[in-house]
């Protein structure tokens, strides 16, 4: 039995209700303080994630994403977000020293090797009072979708209705169009008119228009590492750069 699926043991004991956990990958990744990550996704039997648009899909209730966090090959946290009737419910197991167990977290703030773990309250910072992903829009896993479909947990979805997110860090793109594929996934959840940053009008959604009056705040804010305001702990120099390339541009 995989570590995933004793995750799911945990939160739920009727085990065969449940697929096994299917790997997948995003085009651009939120920034978490350097860490790598290993992402899953479950279904119930019998049923099918669909996608309908470039956002968050309509997802089956049962279904489990899993978010495995690492740091130089030593797993430390593994966030799941379970989908129940009434909303998502966030859980969040940290690993032990023999990385062979992970265990729910007892809701204090922990610091692991540098890396800080947060807390369940903190989950509605950056997922929103009604948590929802951030991570899996349809534009955002365009390129797992094949798989996705293959492994039995997602409808075959109407292609021409998604716009695929580029790869921040794919130079054959613009530099706009990867600026703002960065934006979209690290700070777009935060400004929109139901998140954190809801009193400004300042939006970061890929499609959004970015007002040039922001442009020396937000470059400030994060070479300050005041921005992201939650969910990171270190700047992220390589982020900032592309922003800074991107702003360079703006008139």
């Amino acid at each position: 039995m995989t570590h995933f699926l004793i995750l799911i043991v945990f939160l739920f004991p009727k085990l065969s209700d449940y697929k096994q956990a299917v790997p997948y990958d995003v085009a651009t990744p939120l920034f978490s303080d350097y860490t790598d990550k290993e992402r899953m996704v479950s279904v119930p039997s019998g049923k099918k994630i669909i996608i309908t648009d470039n956002g968050l899909p309509q997802f089956p209730e049962g279904t489990v994403l899993f978010k495995t966090f690492s740091r130089q090959g030593r797993k430390i946290e593994t966030r799941v977000l379970l989908k129940t009737s009434t909303g998502w419910e966030p859980g969040i197991y940290i690993w032990d020293a023999l990385q062979q167990d992970a265990y729910l977290s007892k809701g204090e703030e922990k610091k692991v090797n540098g890396y800080i773990l947060p807390t369940i309250k903190q989950c509605h910072s950056c997922h929103g009072k009604d948590i929802q992903p951030i991570g899996f829009k349809a534009r955002n896993i365009y390129h797992q979708i094949p798989t996705l479909v293959e492994a039995g947990i997602l409808e075959i979805p109407d292609l021409s209705k998604i716009s695929p997110l580029p790869d921040w860090q794919d130079t054959t793109y613009s530099i706009e169009n990867r600026a703002r594929a960065y934006l979209d996934v690290n700070c777009a959840h935060c400004h929109h008119s139901n998140g954190v940053c809801n009193k400004s009008d300042l939006r970061l959604a890929y499609d959004a228009y970015l007002d040039t009056k922001y442009k020396k705040n937000i470059l400030k804010f994060m070479q300050n590492g005041k921005m992201p305001l939650l969910g990171t702990h270190m700047i992220h120099k390589e982020g900032v750069a592309l922003i800074a390339k991107y702003i360079a541009t703006l008139k």
